[in-house]
């Protein structure tokens, strides 16, 4: 399977739209992706990652002051 060179993440706060950010993330190789944020975020955020095809969409929640890393699990809808 072959990754896409692109993706794209979406923060999203639960109560606070003003603060959404949406990021291009990069490929760096070897299934890692960085991207720049436009500000520093704290909180609590929703989180969508997709393909620019829009053929798939990962969810989650990140817990920024006590989470340093993020895993989203696929798994099929039913």
């Amino acid at each position: 399977m072959t990754l896409p060179k692109e993706l794209t993440l979406k923060l999203a706060h639960p109560t606070r739209s003003g603060q959404d950010q949406l990021v291009q993330m990069k490929a760096e190789g070897q299934g890692f992706y960085s991207g720049q944020l436009s500000t520093d975020i704290v909180g609590r955020w929703l989180l969508s990652i997709e393909d620019p095809a829009g053929k798939w969409r990962l969810h989650g929640d990140w817990k920024m002051d006590s989470q340093d890393q993020i895993q989203l699990l696929a798994k099929a809808d039913k």
